[in-house]
Order: C-alpha cells, then sequence, then structure tokens
C-alpha cells in the first residue's frame, strides 16, 4: 500500500490528499486527479500541516489522519488527538488536555470532530471544542 497523505494547500487552505514529496525547496501533496489519463496536481502545502493516513477509519467511515481528533465514550466524552509515538512504532491516541498517551489507535471506537490545525488553540483550552460537541 502506497502511504497517503493530507495536508493545507498555501494558495487555498484546502485540504489536499496523495502523496508526499520535498522538493525544490518546497513541500507538496501529488493528488490524482478523476479521469483515466492518469493526470495529476501538484499542490503545494504548509509542512506542519502534513498527516499521514492511518490505515484505520472512524465508526462512520472518515479517514484517521495523524493530527486528527476523535471524541469517544457515551457516559463520559472522551477528546483525543492521533499522533505518532517514535518510541512505539504506532499511532496513539493522545488525551487533552494533560497530553497523554491514552491508547493504541485500533483500541476502541472514535468519531473524528476535527483536527488539531483547524482548532490549534485545542492544546492550551480544551473546553473551546467541548462547547461545540
Amino acid at each position: 500500500m502506497t502511504p497517503k497523505f493530507r495536508g493545507r494547500a498555501t494558495c487555498s487552505n484546502k485540504w489536499a490528499y496523495g502523496s508526499y514529496v520535498e522538493c525544490d525547496g518546497g513541500y507538496y501533496i501529488i493528488e490524482k486527479l478523476g479521469g483515466h489519463d492518469g493526470d495529476v496536481a501538484k499542490i503545494q502545502v504548509d509542512p506542519e500541516t502534513v498527516g499521514q493516513f492511518t490505515g484505520r477509519l472512524d465508526k462512520s467511515g472518515v479517514e484517521i489522519y495523524r493530527g486528527d481528533i476523535g471524541k469517544s465514550g457515551s457516559e463520559e466524552i472522551y477528546i483525543d488527538v492521533c499522533e505518532w509515538d517514535n518510541e512505539l512504532c504506532a499511532f496513539m491516541w493522545v488525551s487533552l488536555p494533560d497530553k497523554d498517551i491514552t491508547e493504541y489507535l485500533n483500541e476502541y471506537e472514535v468519531t473524528i470532530i476535527g483536527n488539531r490545525f483547524d482548532h490549534p488553540n485545542l492544546f492550551e483550552h480544551p473546553n473551546l471544542l467541548e462547547e461545540k460537541i
């Protein structure tokens, strides 16, 4: 399987999905365009927003990327961010606001409710997102 990434385009602030490359001093997502002729678009992205697809889906079938924010629980609601852990060599859920590693990515079902790039102040003020849920 070819790794898949997402990054925010510098020209439009929209998300681009595809292969991630660094060339000519820039950072790009190479996105496949519709059609059968193999056309692609090279979209310059902010490297700080690039996240790899984990290979997992949330309980609604939404792809989970590094940096996504997930909500879980029925009685008590938990808000976590998907991050890569170098020591464990795995994607993990990191709890907010304490930033403790909570679970391996596939340990429990979540609903993706956003990402840390659309909510940059979340680590300092996690209640901001909880008000929007």
